[in-house]
């Protein structure tokens, strides 16, 4: 599934036994016995000795792998993927923080595109992706909303930051679905900002609106840090010019992607 353009305002690796004989040796009966005794004690012990080992090895990938839970199962593309591009008459990306400690400021990102590929029949391999404009934003406040897209995105210069998010991972309660049906589904995301962070865990509902139109729907949405995007300083920038006294450094995305015809 090519999905999702999220982006928000701002919107983690690891893993001989030898044996020696004498001339006394030959002739002495007690020894001569002990010797093929040693030999047969060291070899399983050998084994023995080695064998944890074999285990332990076979056993470090699968404790290395869930580096923040992304020890999940992969689905190669089934070759029967249909492209469906984003509604965006009807799609929706919500962001939320809080100013000054206890006021919530929200608003949402007006100008996003993006696809996603579907398989109907398997919809474990559905892929996505989500582009954002941050020149568009809107919070109820036309002065904020200036401020935000120039200060905090730089939507006027060069260095303007574009938001990008991509479904890697979908895990859907059904292999399908039919029309009109709603399922509960787990996804991973990767989002981009200037900095990549991978491996963003959600929880969403997928509803089968026809049969090529889906929506994807943000549950709880997640929460990504100011600093982690490599944006902490705009954002004093930005309380400075708005005279906050604080913004919180986590923001909240939601919302819903509609994909399809």
């Amino acid at each position: 599934m090519t999905m999702l353009r999220l982006t928000l305002l701002a919107l983690a690796l690891s893993l001989t036994a030898c044996s020696g004989s004498d001339a006394p040796a030959e002739t002495e009966e007690a020894p001569a016995e002990e010797a093929p005794e040693a030999a047969v004690e060291e070899a399983p012990e050998a084994a023995a000795d080695e064998a944890p080992k074999a285990d332990t090895a076979a056993e470090a990938p699968a404790t290395k792998a869930p580096k923040g839970d992304t020890d999940f199962p992969e689905f190669a593309p089934t070759g029967k993927e249909v492209n469906q591009p984003l509604d965006q008459s009807v799609s929706l990306v919500q962001f939320g923080s809080l100013k000054n400690g206890e006021v919530e400021v929200t608003g949402k990102f007006t100008a996003i595109g993006g696809g996603a590929n579907i398989d109907p029949t398997d919809l474990r391999t559905a892929r996505g992706e989500l582009d954002i404009d941050f020149q568009a934003v809107a919070s109820g406040d036309v002065a904020r909303d200036k401020n935000i897209a120039e200060t905090f995105f730089l939507s006027a210069t060069p260095n303007a930051l574009h938001g990008n998010v991509q479904l890697t991972n979908f895990r859907p309660e059904k292999q399908t679905v039919k029309v009109g049906e709603t399922i509960k589904a787990d996804a991973t995301l990767s989002v981009n900002m200037g900095i990549e962070i991978s491996n963003v865990n959600v929880s969403m509902t997928l509803q089968r609106l026809g049969e090529n139109r889906w929506e994807f729907a943000l549950v709880d949405g997640f929460t990504l840090s100011i600093d982690n995007l490599g944006l902490g300083e705009r954002l004093k920038t930005l309380m400075a010019l708005c005279d906050h006294k604080s913004v919180a450094d986590e923001v909240k995305a939601t919302g819903k992607l509609v994909f399809g015809i």
